[in-house]
């Protein structure tokens, strides 16, 4: 349920409550596992290595260069394809088997995000979690959900379907996006 109120930006104010799910934690994941830097210089590291390492193997066959420049190229194209598909999976299997099995825990419950022009705050029915927007790194939209990113390993998933119509989406993504930016200009 999503609620407003208020006129003008000192006295505006929304509310939305919704269920997260397991497939919403899942898109935060996808999306963080796409965009962690540090995954990504591991892996051109990992295919950099793996890519030297045939290569110079290859070098001891005396056969055409030209044989060994095609294989190099192979090799990196399936070591790119096939170490991004173990890393994944291997993190969705540690996701997976990390996640949560009650809904004691505060993450897979009913949460209300409520945010004012000084605040972000976050309930459940473990606790209620208060954050300045100086904290608050930035708002990424997805095609099925927003994220109130706080830092590299935490985050608020908002399914955009908690929202009962796209103008009540965009318009609490327009505040969020203004309190934010307002903190951004005096800071």
């Amino acid at each position: 349920m999503f609620s407003q109120s208020g006129y003008g930006l000192r006295k505006m104010e929304a509310e939305i409550t919704y269920q997260l799910e397991v497939s919403d934690l899942f898109a935060t994941h996808r999306y963080s596992y796409k965009t962690n830097k540090a995954n990504n210089l591991t892996k051109l590291f990992a295919y950099t290595l793996f890519t030297i390492t045939i290569i110079q193997t290859l070098m001891k066959i005396e056969e055409a260069l030209w044989l060994e420049i095609v294989v190099g190229i192979l090799t990196l194209g399936i070591c790119i394809v096939g170490f991004n598909l173990f890393m994944y999976f291997v993190s969705l299997l540690f996701f997976r088997v990390n996640l949560p099995k009650d809904g004691t825990s505060g993450i897979l419950c009913e949460h209300t995000i409520q945010i004012t022009p000084t605040q972000l705050i976050e309930r459940t029915s473990v606790n209620e979690t208060r954050h300045r927007w100086i904290s608050v790194k930035r708002l990424q939209e997805l095609p099925n959900h927003l994220l109130i990113i706080l830092n590299n390993n935490q985050a608020y998933t908002i399914p955009k379907k908690a929202f009962e119509s796209t103008s009540n989406y965009q318009n609490f993504y327009e505040m969020a996006r203004q309190f934010l930016q307002q903190v951004r200009e005096a800071d």
